[in-house]
């Protein structure tokens, strides 16, 4: 832990060494938790839950690049993650804040999704017990394919004091620890983090080569533009409260589409400028005479919000009327973030 960077991180205060020997108790009690439950399981499911496969290095290294082991690779969390709300096995996305080049050549593009998994977590309880949740990433795709092993996981926990954000060295695969205000643990989107490549990763110069002529885009990203022109009218007057160190609810959001034709079905497939990967329906909807109410669930629309810029997230729906035509429509709802 020698390594702990205690520099201020956004609006966090510096860690004191207190805080600091908690989050390395705290890595060491969830470490040892975690090899407990490795014992169990048979010693091939160790080796491929623990360690990739090195990479030989090629007889003959003319022509070749080599990633190193312990390259870093600056991440962007990509959604608004909550010990309440996220579930265990649920993917999270990242996105690579900027290119990692070898040589000139582009081996990770800048805005390349990286997607992490909640690992493991626990809900604050009654009696001020904190909510924690770990969330390991274990692989990023490069250009042409190959995958770069990573060695990383964040572990977050809910704290009832100061807001303190310790970042460790990687050493020990930890991208990083954040105790935060509130009985929840939470990070937000747009916070930053560190993993590091596993091993060495080999790479053909040629191949890169003929990638950059061809000019090959970037990995698909969830970032693009929403062009779809409304052609119905859409409003909404809820607010959406979210206190992410909490155990509050989050609101439903109520949408009204002016339309005297009935609506069929509709969904909302984008938040701001985010295309989701599946499209958000409504818990629940009702027909009247001149118009349509959709209620959708709060969290999953603030869970793509960019809080710390935004107080208003623009909602693109799409849908099919009673008689079979589709629409499209647009609407804006407010948000407030109490941290």
């Amino acid at each position: 832990m020698d390594n702990i960077n205690k520099n201020k991180i956004g609006s966090y205060a510096t860690a004191t060494q207190n805080e600091v020997a908690k989050a390395q108790k705290h890595i060491e009690n969830r470490y040892a938790r975690a090899l407990k439950k490795l014992e169990r399981k048979p010693q091939q499911e160790i080796i491929s839950t623990l360690v990739s496969p090195p990479q030989p290095a090629p007889k003959d290294i003319k022509g070749k690049l080599v990633l190193g082991k312990n390259t870093p690779i600056r991440l962007i969390l990509d959604e608004n993650i909550t010990s309440f709300h996220n579930r265990v096995g649920e993917e999270i996305r990242f996105k690579t804040s900027q290119p990692i080049l070898i040589a000139d050549h582009t081996i990770i593009p800048q805005g390349h999704i990286v997607t992490g998994t909640i690992c493991e977590k626990a809900k604050g309880g009654v009696g001020g017990t904190s909510g924690s949740f770990e969330l390991n990433i274990t692989e990023v795709s490069a250009v042409d394919g190959t995958r770069v092993p990573l060695s990383g996981y964040v572990s977050v926990v809910g704290k009832n004091a100061a807001d303190k954000a310790v970042v460790a060295s990687a050493a020990a695969g930890l991208m990083g620890m954040l105790l935060v205000k509130g009985k929840e643990a939470y990070h937000l989107k747009g916070d930053v983090f560190t993993a590091y490549t596993d091993q060495d990763v080999w790479f053909d110069k040629n191949t890169l080569g003929k990638l950059a002529k061809d000019q090959i885009t970037p990995a698909p990203t969830m970032q693009t533009n929403i062009a779809v022109a409304p052609n119905v009218n859409a409003e909404t007057d809820s607010i959406i409260k979210f206190k992410p160190g909490t155990r509050k609810k989050i609101n439903p959001v109520q949408i009204l589409i002016a339309d005297n034709r009935g609506i069929k079905d509709i969904e909302i497939y984008a938040v701001d400028n985010t295309k989701l990967n599946e499209a958000l329906k409504p818990e629940t909807s009702a027909q009247k005479k001149d118009h349509t109410t959709a209620d959708f669930q709060g969290w999953a629309i603030v869970r793509h919000a960019n809080l710390k810029t935004t107080t208003k997230v623009t909602l693109h729906l799409r849908g099919i009327t009673s008689n079979g035509q589709p629409f499209s429509a647009q609407t804006e709802v407010g948000v407030e973030l109490k941290e």
